[in-house]
């Protein structure tokens, strides 16, 4: 399972990396236009089109009857109940293609939250980073690895809480690089990268093992599973995207281009929204 999370991941990044030459805000539209084609085409191809658009039409005209029979209270509840059994209809012709696009859409969404959902770390702030533990797992004698340790350093020593079966580290970075933070559990020794703010343009939030590696925010391999260790987790802040002065998460953006380049491209290329 822990080898399958890991592919999934490697292939997510494969379709997310070209779009880095265009860089930012850019790359970030250009995909955006591409998955709203390549939503469109799913649509296209999985949905019962005929169905949506006699569901459209049945939709409409019940609308059109509620506005114009608003003095026929019975004739307004049977329009309403149809408004109702095509709008049930319409999603249900719906749901093969969201069933199908809900996978490569989780795929894709971790790769693109590391370039654009997080602020780096300031160097010289203190930093949260909290470390997970499997099941059985005694994390009280989890260390801090001083070798694998580079550029950055802990000011507090490990804070073992056994009810929630996780360590908390506080520690900062020297400067705006990429470091490293090196914990060590018997014998077996993990790092975690720190991104500053001059990071190759994404941060690793997070680092798993497991099938939990599927979700995790980064992109580090993932920890083996017989450390014990589940998880390290480096608390970084939110990021917004600053669009014409409107602050905004990157999904909303994503999820905004690529429903106006379908809907703009649903004729030409003869699909039913």
């Amino acid at each position: 399972m822990a080898v399958f999370a890991h592919w999934m991941r490697v292939v997510g990044e494969w379709i997310v990396r070209p779009f880095d030459y265009a860089g930012g805000l850019l790359g970030l539209t250009i995909f955006s236009v591409l998955s709203g084609i390549g939503m469109l085409w799913v649509m296209g191809k999985t949905t019962d089109q005929k169905g949506m658009e006699k569901a459209r039409e049945q939709m409409a005209a019940a609308t059109y009857e509620i506005r114009i029979f608003l003095d026929s209270p019975g004739r307004v509840l049977r329009a309403q109940l149809r408004l109702i059994r095509w709008n049930a209809h319409y999603v249900a012709c719906l749901l093969p293609a969201l069933l199908i696009l809900m996978g490569p859409l989780l795929l894709l969404y971790m790769p693109l939250d590391a370039r654009f959902g997080w602020e780096p770390i300031q160097p010289g702030q203190d930093t949260l980073i909290m470390v997970d533990f499997h099941e059985g797992t005694n994390g009280a004698k989890l260390e801090v690895d001083e070798e694998k340790c580079s550029g950055v350093q802990v000011t507090a020593p490990p804070l073992y809480v056994a009810e929630e079966s996780r360590v908390y580290l506080r520690a900062k970075i020297t400067d705006g690089q990429e470091h490293t933070l090196g914990v060590r559990l018997g014998e077996y020794r993990i790092t975690k990268t720190v991104s500053g703010t001059n990071a190759a343009g994404f941060v690793s939030p997070e680092r798993a093992s497991g099938i939990s590696h599927l979700w995790a925010i980064g992109l580090e391999n993932p920890i083996a599973i017989e450390s014990g260790i589940q998880e390290v987790e480096v608390q970084h802040q939110p990021r917004n995207l600053d669009i014409f002065g409107v602050p905004m998460p990157w999904w909303f953006y994503w999820l905004v281009v690529s429903l106006v380049a379908a809907f703009a491209l649903r004729g030409p290329m003869g699909v039913v929204l």
